[in-house]
């Protein structure tokens, strides 16, 4: 790359901002609790701490 720099991979901020833009419109009716169970596994993956969910 020109300048010797290399771009940084996604943040934990942009990771989990992509988590909520996907499974976030999914949170309707009766897939509500699922979906919702789903993404705290997903937050927790990117946080590094699946104790939390």
């Amino acid at each position: 790359m020109a300048g010797g720099r290399r771009k940084k991979g996604f943040t934990e901020g942009d990771a989990n901002r992509l988590i909520d833009s996907v499974l976030h419109p999914f949170m309707r009716g009766e897939a509500k609790i699922p979906v919702m169970m789903l993404d705290a596994l997903a937050h927790a993956m990117v946080e590094r701490n699946p104790g939390e969910a």
